[in-house]
């Protein structure tokens, strides 16, 4: 993750337009401890999968910010 501040409503999966606040919602509030659970708790990364991780994402502008990313700060935090 880059040293950025993102807004809660950042959208880190456009398939599923699931945004980062929701996404800190699953870890925090109802216990996603893997990228499993947040797939389960929100759909993101359950589509094309490039927002799961840098290795994941296909795209030619390559996102911000991945589900690695997020529970890997959130569990650090």
């Amino acid at each position: 993750m880059k040293n950025h501040i993102y807004d809660k409503s950042y959208e880190v999966c456009s398939c599923h337009h699931v945004s980062l606040g929701e996404i800190i919602f699953s870890i925090q509030k109802k216990g996603a401890t893997s990228i499993k659970d947040i797939k389960k708790f929100t759909d993101a990364g359950t589509s094309c999968k490039s927002c799961v991780n840098s290795s994941s994402d296909f795209g030619e502008v390559k996102k911000n910010i991945y589900l690695d990313d997020i529970l890997k700060k959130i569990n650090k935090d």
